[in-house]
This record gives structure tokens, C-alpha cells and sequence, in this order.
């Protein structure tokens, strides 16, 4: 009899330990989810404080281009870069212009692409970072 009570009291401890442990599997992942979706608004603050202080900017995406526009981010280090980019028909990208948002939320313009030193053919996409064309 005292037997089957140790042995009761075991997996009474160890169903009470899985359940404890799937509570806690499953706050972190709701943790997770809020975190993500956090994120997503960070980076709609950080990429408004861009158009605000370059109001030519704002909208990018939906402004008149012959073959489309399109915004790429990065995240580095805590600060988010940023390549407004206008696509082109025979060239890939025809044009872009760089940012970067610093942790403070201050905003610095990196630079343009094409470096008009430079043969820009062949550029497939743009650095973030530098503003320099990646074949």
C-alpha cells in the first residue's frame, strides 16, 4: 500500500512538472508573437521618422514611376537602414536614395545611387549601408 502511494505521488509530481512546463512553452510563445508584431510597428515609427524629415518620401511606394518603386530595410546593430529605390525598365534600378535611422531615432542620408564615377550596369540590387550598387 505505502508502495502504490510513493508511486501516486511521483506521477502526480511529474504530470504537475509537463503541465508546468507546457504553461511556460506557451506564455513564451505569446511573448514572442506581441514581440513580432511590436516590431513591425518599430519599424513603421522608424521609417515614418524618414518621410518626415524627406517628405519627398512619403507614400514611395505609390508615387508615379514608369516601372515601380520600392522601400528595402535593414536592421544592424540597432540601426535601421533604408534604400528608396526607383526600379527601372532597362536597368534594374534606375535610381536610389539611402538612410539610416540611428537608435535615437535621428535621421542621416547616406547617399545616391548611380555614383555617376562609377558604370552602374549590371546592378542587381543596393547596399543598404553604403548606397553602392550589389551585382
Amino acid at each position: 500500500m505505502k508502495k502504490k502511494i510513493i508511486i501516486l505521488g511521483i506521477l502526480l509530481v511529474l504530470i504537475f512538472s509537463v503541465l508546468i512546463g507546457l504553461f511556460i512553452t506557451i506564455q513564451e510563445t505569446s511573448k514572442n508573437e506581441i514581440r513580432e508584431e511590436d516590431n513591425e510597428d518599430i519599424e513603421i515609427s522608424f521609417r515614418n521618422l524618414v518621410e518626415t524629415a524627406y517628405p519627398d518620401f512619403k507614400d514611395f511606394e505609390n508615387q508615379e514611376s514608369f516601372a515601380g518603386k520600392k522601400v528595402k530595410f535593414e536592421n544592424l546593430d540597432g540601426d535601421r537602414y533604408y534604400v528608396y529605390m526607383v526600379l527601372g525598365s532597362g536597368l534594374p534600378i534606375a535610381e536610389a536614395t539611402c538612410f539610416r535611422v540611428d537608435r535615437a531615432g535621428r535621421v542621416f542620408k547616406i547617399g545616391v545611387f548611380p555614383d555617376f564615377l562609377d558604370s552602374y550596369l549590371g546592378y542587381r540590387d543596393i547596399d543598404p549601408k553604403n548606397c553602392k550598387g550589389i551585382k
